[in-house]
């Protein structure tokens, strides 16, 4: 490691390579001239570039469409956690959707349960999940004592804009009597919740995540030991709801509906910059406490919402954290006091469990792809998951800002001090304690001190850049800070996935110490830019000033050949989608866009472990095309 680098930014004026946004720009043109080619991928043989983009150390299906975490949890017994997830083997599209999953002994490496090419957990096979085996989450000592599974059980296609959703969703069980291996349906009671309460004209009514939590029992005034399941929808016209039901009887298979727990208004905002929309329709919404460093506890519940973002996915996932009450119907409602943005980026379906092995909470989340459609045939595969994460309680102290940018209305809580300073409190995030060990195979390279960087190497608006290293593989993690405490006004960070022959490729990410935004810039990510979405990304966050001096940026990045993860200061998580395709877009290199910024720590561990050690390396499969009289003319689902 080093003591630093600084780079600064000025004025550029000529730059002979010129800026290569486009496959018809001068660097990229010299590409197909000396013989690249790029395909067509619209006309590419069915899984022809299968592994392209496919990560290396990220849970993922073997093949074919994956979209939520499902089932999740630590299994004292076998010694295991059990990862599902929501899989559409043989197509490439969401469909007739199933669960899928695999065990893993460490969260870090994983083993398919079953088939490698089709590892199947849960299926549509009765006539009240006929349309899909929708997500939901797992429970120890559940039906007969066994370790058990809710899910979203379907008869009919449903969104949050259609007019009328009453009936299509209901909440069934199954349990595993061999500890996770295989799972039976329990169809004498299925479905155990039936359908939405009465009076309400549905959004949607889904994603069942059972828990127990003691300090929720009491505050309800239940049996420590008793069950609850938060289920995720809305109502039209009116807004999102997190309803709260309680099992009556140990074996779950009869539910009492108490309330919602959290209720805003439709396409509202909490604060638009720091907390998103409310939307209109909550999917996978989960509730779960956490404790402080001085052992009090918080509430905290993580949602997805729809219908309230445009551009991009339509999706936020959020957090929101409050006390909670006992209402006058006997249920709980959250008296909220913050709500934050989970991760800005390319991620949802956000779902986290009480990891008993490790005590601590992990969440897991789906990782969609951004192509746009484009080319997915030919990759064979949709979606992985994002590396797991622990969730807490981040406690900041001695905070100095300005009274206005500490008491807003954001994604915090604060506590003003005898002395004048703040406590401030939020949900923290960080990539689990294990990770580590995926750099066991790698290359370890601490990057040596460099002197003031050159404008003239980047782009035509004012950049500075100084390459640092090339990577040998497209599987690493970066870790570096970054100390704006000079320059308050800089605009500073690294370029990652970077042609060697010019800037035909390359993604940056800095950020703007002045805006407190950071920016993933996917604008020449890929030579197929024109056709996948490259729109940048940008949240909010903040550096706060501790003791007077501002803190630095602590940056940990992972990139996995099309992902990339990004985690700051154990606050800020950000994942999105990268599509690089020329052999040499593998290198990096640190970027001043405006100012100057001094970096430090500068370490990179290339060529991460394969988190699949005993599947296959090919583990595609033919695809197939579900006709009309399956879909419906394509009402119920896509058919690829």
């Amino acid at each position: 490691m080093f003591a630093s680098i600084t780079l600064i930014a000025g004025f550029l004026g000529t730059v002979s390579a010129g800026r290569c946004s486009r496959p018809d720009s001068p660097t990229c043109q010299a590409f197909i001239t000396t013989g690249g080619v790029i395909p067509n991928l619209t006309v590419a043989a069915n899984n022809s570039e299968f592994h392209t983009w496919r990560p290396k150390f990220h849970a993922q299906a073997p093949n074919s469409w994956q979209n939520d975490p499902v089932s999740l949890y630590y299994d004292e017994t076998r010694g295991m956690y059990h990862v599902g997830y929501q899989y559409h083997h043989a197509h490439v599209n969401w469909g007739n959707i199933s669960d899928a999953h695999a065990f893993s002994p460490d969260l870090v490496h994983y083993y398919d349960i079953g088939d490698p090419y089709n590892p199947l957990m849960l299926g549509p096979s009765t006539e009240y999940d006929s349309k899909g085996v929708f997500s939901g989450g797992a429970i120890e000592n559940g039906y007969m004592g066994y370790i058990t599974s809710m899910y979203t059980s379907v008869t009919n296609a449903t969104n949050w804009a259609q007019a009328n959703n009453s009936g299509v969703e209901s909440q069934s069980l199954a349990y595993t009597p061999d500890n996770g291996v295989t799972w039976i349906k329990v169809d004498e009671y299925n479905p155990v919740i039936p359908r939405e309460p009465d009076g309400w004209n549905i959004t949607g009514w889904r994603d069942p995540l059972l828990f127990r939590d003691p300090a929720l029992a009491a505050i309800i005034g239940d049996d420590p030991e008793q069950v609850y399941c938060p289920i995720a929808g809305g109502i039209q016209q009116v807004g999102p709801r997190l309803s709260l039901y309680k099992a009556d009887d140990s074996n779950l298979t009869s539910w009492s509906w108490l309330g919602p727990f959290l209720y805003p208004e439709a396409n509202t905002t909490w604060n638009e910059e720091w907390s998103g929309s409310w939307g209109v329709n909550f999917e996978m919404g989960g509730l779960f406490t956490l404790r402080d460093e001085s052992n009090q506890t918080h509430f905290f519940s993580t949602f997805g919402t729809q219908g309230g973002r445009e551009p991009g996915n339509g999706n936020y996932a959020l957090f929101a954290t409050g006390s909670m009450s006992k209402s006058s119907n006997g249920s709980a409602i959250m008296d909220t006091s913050a709500v934050g943005i989970v991760d800005n980026g390319n991620s949802y379906a956000q779902n986290s469990f009480w990891d008993t092995k490790e005590n601590r909470r992990v969440m897991m989340a789906w990782t969609p792809e951004d192509l746009n459609n484009y080319g997915i045939l030919a990759q064979g595969w949709q979606g992985a998951l994002v590396l797991p994460r622990e969730l807490f309680v981040k406690t900041i102290t001695g905070v100095t800002n300005l009274a206005s940018e500490v008491e807003e209305r954001a994604a915090w809580t604060y506590e003003k001090e005898s002395n004048g300073s703040y406590t401030v409190e939020t949900l923290g995030q960080r990539p689990i304690s294990g990770l580590e060990s995926l750099r066991n195979t790698s290359v370890c390279s601490t990057i040596p001190a460099q002197a003031v960087c050159a404008v003239a190497d980047f782009v035509d608006d004012g950049f500075g850049y100084k390459s640092l290293y090339s990577a040998v593989t497209k599987n690493y993690e970066m870790q570096l800070s970054i100390d704006f405490s000079k320059d308050p006004s800089a605009a500073a960070g690294v370029v990652l996935r970077k042609s060697q022959s010019g800037f035909c490729e390359y993604t940056s990410i800095w950020y703007d110490a002045a805006e407190e935004y950071l920016y993933v810039d996917r604008d020449q990510s890929s030579i197929y830019s024109p056709y996948i979405t490259n729109t940048t990304i940008q949240t909010k966050f903040r550096l706060w000033e501790i003791n007077g001096e501002r803190e630095k940026l602590d940056l940990r990045i992972f990139v996995d050949n099309s992902i990339l993860e990004i985690f700051a200061n154990d606050v800020l998580a950000l994942t999105t989608r990268i599509y690089p395709y020329l052999q040499d877009s593998n290198e990096i290199g640190l970027m001043v866009k405006n100012g100057s910024a001094q970096y430090s720590d500068v370490t990179v561990w290339d060529g991460l472990d394969n988190a699949w050690p005993e599947r296959p390396y090919d583990t595609s499969v033919p695809l197939v095309w579900d006709g009309p009289e399956i879909t419906d003319n394509g009402r119920l689902w896509v058919g690829n």
